[in-house]
């Protein structure tokens, strides 16, 4: 057997297997079967250097610790059963504040996009927003063609399986504006930096990065655009927040500086709240203003 036939029947064993144990055990029973062997898959794996937390998120260092990496990989484990979310046993662990703001759009019949950043375990932000009953979809990095096959995996049992989970930023732009067109909800990362680009003040002494992809899009698609974020509160607990929209005035302006502003200071309480919960991606992202 081929080493690339050996991994894809080794994901297909792992997806059922979890599957299975799902099944069988109330979370918080699964939660302590797993975690002991995540935690040995990554007691092995070396910590990497600390960054200094910007002091506008707070003070001391900021690393991917051991526990960062057992609980990424235990959060990413829902990943396997996203339609099991929306039953009885798993909804009451997630939280939506602001839910009405995303449903008052859709029920106008508004084309919407969700503005995210990489904190918290935002992978998980499409699998409990179609639990909690919103079609959403993703736009990710890279090309259609490359989605793995443990991703086409999840796809054949997310909640909506006839409506995408992911758009490509490379080949599917085009779709994307069809895709919100039709009344579904568009998640879109605002701190994935391209050619297109601002800086946008956090105070007097710190900027953030931050791409203009989402704002122009959602411009182009005529979209509201809410800021959306998602907390780890507890072992598989979660909270999802999602904002008053960006002002369309904001969207209209030839500079999309303060439609930026607008969003970050919608994430700066989390992000504050729990600095632990940022990607290294995310605090790279913030710089002191230079003098």
């Amino acid at each position: 057997m081929r080493s690339d036939e050996g991994v894809r029947l080794g994901v297909r064993v792992a997806f059922r297997f979890v599957r299975g144990l799902e099944r069988l055990l109330p979370p918080q029973s699964l939660y302590h079967l797993l975690a002991p062997v995540i935690s040995a898959r990554v007691a092995f794996k070396r910590t990497r250097p600390s960054l200094p937390l910007p002091a506008c998120l707070g003070r001391g260092n900021f690393q991917i610790t051991k526990k960062r990496r057992r609980n990424d990989f235990l959060n990413a484990t829902l990943e396997f059963f996203p339609d099991k979310l929306a039953t009885a046993k798993w909804l009451p662990r997630l939280e939506i504040d602001g839910r009405e703001y995303l449903e008052s759009a859709l029920l106008q019949k508004r084309p919407v996009m969700l503005a995210f950043s990489h904190f918290g375990p935002y992978e998980l932000l499409r699998c409990w927003l179609r639990a909690a009953g919103f079609p959403v979809a993703m736009m990710v990095a890279g090309s259609s063609q490359n989605r793995s096959g443990r991703r086409r995996l999840q796809d054949r049992v997310s909640p909506f399986p006839e409506i995408p989970i992911a758009l490509y930023r490379e080949d599917q732009l085009r779709e994307s504006i069809d895709f919100v067109n039709a009344g579904h909800p568009l998640l879109i990362a605002i701190d994935v930096l391209n050619n297109k680009k601002m800086d946008v003040p956090v105070d007097a002494d710190w900027q953030c990065g931050m791409a203009t992809g989402a704002f122009r899009l959602a411009r182009r698609a005529g979209a509201v655009l809410i800021p959306c974020s998602i907390v780890d509160v507890g072992p598989w607990n979660f909270r999802i927040t999602l904002s008053p929209p960006v002002p369309a005035e904001l969207l209209a302006a030839g500079d999309l500086s303060s439609a930026g502003k607008y969003v970050l200071e919608a994430f700066l309480p989390a992000m504050r709240a729990h600095p632990e919960q940022a990607s290294e991606r995310l605090i790279k992202l913030f710089q002191r203003v230079r003098q």
